[in-house]
């Protein structure tokens, strides 16, 4: 499951879900992430800022502290992505060797103002819109097959670096979620 929220390619008249299915693995299947507090992580070997949340308690307690984060994320004006799915724990926990369990990733970024521009100035349809699919989980939906194939992995990086948080502003961040989950 996926979301987009306001200023994260939201649509502007209402908010929606996204579902997906893939026959492959996802990287925000398998990211590995930093104990912060609780349930939540510091994403690590993710290409984007992060955090993560791994459902080992009850859902209620995950969910309380995915909204305490949310919550700081609306307050500081910050966007995001958020990303429920299965995958492997976040770090190595012997009991949980092997198992999958339900994990939530929350990518806050930078704001995408104005509409979603379906055409650059040049007629060209733009190679992607970095939103969660993008930023989240790794999934690059690409909207023209001429554009898929000249479409080079350092593009991609570039696109999708110049929508992530400042690491400046990702560590501020982080040391609120800290406050606040402890």
């Amino acid at each position: 499951m996926v979301f987009n929220s306001l200023l994260a390619y939201a649509s502007v008249n209402h908010l929606h879900y996204h579902f997906l299915y893939m026959n492959y693995p996802l990287i925000a299947e398998k990211v590995g992430g930093k104990h912060l507090a609780g349930s939540c992580y510091e994403l690590t070997g993710h290409p984007s800022v992060g955090f993560g949340f791994q459902l080992t308690t009850t859902a209620t307690d995950c969910a309380r502290e995915i909204f305490q984060v949310v919550s700081v994320l609306i307050e500081w004006n910050l966007p995001h992505h958020l990303i429920m799915l299965r995958g492997q724990p976040f770090c190595h926990v012997p009991e949980l060797a092997g198992k999958s369990i339900v994990r939530t990733l929350l990518i806050p970024r930078k704001p995408a103002y104005g509409f979603k521009k379906l055409y650059e100035s040049d007629g060209q349809v733009p190679p992607l819109f970095p939103a969660a699919c993008e930023l989240g989980t790794g999934f690059i939906p690409v909207l023209d097959q001429s554009r898929y194939e000249t479409l080079t992995e350092e593009e991609v990086l570039e696109i999708l670096d110049d929508k992530k948080l400042s690491l400046e502003d990702f560590q501020s961040l982080k040391e609120k979620v800290k406050q606040v989950l402890a």
